[in-house]
C-alpha cells in the first residue's frame, strides 16, 4: 500500500500545474498496481484546492478520487486524532504540521510505509520510503 499525498493529487488532476508533466504516469501506474491510502484530511486538502471549480466540476474531480476501487480511505475517528496529537507533539521540531501528523497516523494505522509526496518533511522520517516524482 502507498499513500498518495494531496499535493501530488492536486498536480495529478490539474493539467495546469507546472508537475502535472512529473506526476502523470508515475501515479497512473500506482493507481493500476498498488492499494491506495488516503485520509478524510488529503482529500479534504484536494478539495480546498480547487473550490472554486463550479460544483460539477469539483464533485468530478473528488469522485474520481474516492470512487478508486482500489482505495483505502481512513476516516479521522477519536482514535485516529489522538494518535495525530501525538505525532503533532513528537515531531513538531521537524517541521509536522497537523495535517501532516494526520497523514502519518494514517500511514502508522495501516503500517504503511511508503508515501508519494513533494513535501520534504516527510523525507526526515528514515523509516518511510518517500518518492518524489518532482526533480
Amino acid at each position: 500500500m502507498i499513500c498518495i499525498d494531496s499535493n501530488i493529487w492536486i498536480y495529478y488532476l490539474s493539467e495546469k500545474t507546472p508537475e502535472h508533466e512529473y506526476v502523470r504516469e508515475k501515479v497512473r501506474e500506482l493507481i493500476l498496481k498498488e492499494e491506495i491510502l488516503s485520509n478524510t484530511s488529503i482529500v479534504l486538502e484536494v478539495a480546498h484546492y480547487f473550490r472554486l471549480l463550479p460544483k460539477d466540476e469539483l464533485e468530478r474531480l473528488l469522485n474520481s478520487l474516492l470512487g478508486l476501487s482500489n482505495l483505502r480511505l481512513v476516516e479521522i475517528d477519536a482514535e485516529l486524532l489522538r494518535t495525530s496529537i501525538s505525532f503533532l507533539t513528537k515531531y513538531a521540531s521537524l517541521g509536522i504540521g497537523g495535517r501532516d501528523a494526520t497523514v502519518l497516523a494514517a500511514m502508522d494505522s495501516t503500517g504503511t510505509k511508503q508515501i508519494i509526496t513533494h513535501d520534504y518533511v516527510f523525507k526526515r522520517f528514515q523509516y518511510l520510503d518517500v518518492i518524489d516524482p518532482i526533480p
